[in-house]
This record gives structure tokens, C-alpha cells and sequence, in this order.
């Protein structure tokens, strides 16, 4: 409403709670405006589906070079994809964390994610605003038709 465009800020860390996502998956399910994305820390799970990804429906994303974008935590994805690599481990704690590190070097960097073509871009941190400013001038003519209605049950 009011044709106000949605700019979400993202970090899995610091994300309040499901009920959240659920609220931000609302508004982006609703929104016939620009929707732009800025993952600037983690954007993992729930948040990376409501938020992130390329389900989110998001006009544009982009994010942080040092910021960390995969479907599921670093943690589940290095165990999952690598655990075979703990077996008969002298140091499984050590090696757990060194895989999870790799894991989030390899597979869930910023720079992977651009290549992959989960996000549109890599921006440095100072660059955040005017990268905002550019997209929104980029999606300033973008129209969606939708069938005329109330409002939708939003989660509140």
C-alpha cells in the first residue's frame, strides 16, 4: 500500500523469530512495489527462504563480500556434505569447525552465491546506499497488475 518500496536488511543472527519471516514473507507475497534485498550478515534457513532466496520474490539482491548466504546453516551443510570426512577423526571437534569454515569459504560465500546467481551482486559495506538508491531508480517504472481485492489475511 501507499506504493512504498520494500528494502529489507538481512542477518540471520540477529532475526527475532519464525513468526518474523512469516510476517516478511507476507509483505513480499503482497508488495507490488520494488523489493530490494541486503544480506549483511547471514542469510541462512527460514530466513534465507523468506528473505534471500530466490523464492522470496525479491526484485534485487545483493550482499556484504563477507556475508554468508546458503540454504542451511554452515554447520548442517559442512556435517552433511562432509561427514564422512569425521570418520576415524583424532580431532573431531577441530575438524568439525575447519569443515565448517571451508564450508562457508567454498560454498556459502557472497562470492559463490553471485556466481551461482543466488544473489545479483557483491557490494561493500560503503557502497550499501548508493547501491539502494541505484536499484530503486533502476525499479522506479515496475507495475504489477493484480486482480482487484481486500487487503490479504496477513500474519501478525
Amino acid at each position: 500500500s501507499f506504493s512504498l518500496p520494500v528494502v529489507t536488511f538481512v542477518d540471520a543472527e540477529r532475526f527475532a523469530t519464525l513468526r518474523e519471516a512469516s510476517k516478511l514473507s507476507s509483505a513480499y507475497s503482497e508488495a507490488t512495489t520494488a523489493k530490494i534485498t541486503a544480506i549483511t550478515g547471514s542469510a541462512w534457513g527460514p530466513v534465507y527462504i523468506a528473505a534471500a532466496g530466490r523464492g522470496a520474490n525479491a526484485d534485487y539482491t545483493f550482499a556484504w563480500p563477507d556475508a554468508v548466504v546458503s540454504a542451511v546453516a554452515p554447520e548442517t551443510g559442512a556435517v552433511f556434505l562432509w561427514n564422512d570426512r569425521l570418520k576415524g577423526s583424532s580431532n573431531p571437534v577441530e575438524d568439525r569447525r575447519k569443515l565448517i569454515e571451508e564450508y562457508r569459504a567454498t560454498r556459502a560465500g557472497a562470492l559463490q552465491a553471485a556466481a551461482d546467481g543466488s544473489i545479483e551482486d557483491v557490494v561493500r559495506p560503503e557502497d550499501t546506499r548508493k547501491k539502494i538508491l541505484s536499484c530503486l531508480d533502476m525499479l522506479s517504472g515496475k507495475r504489477v497488475s493484480t486482480l482487484p481485492k481486500k487487503h490479504a489475511d496477513i500474519q501478525l
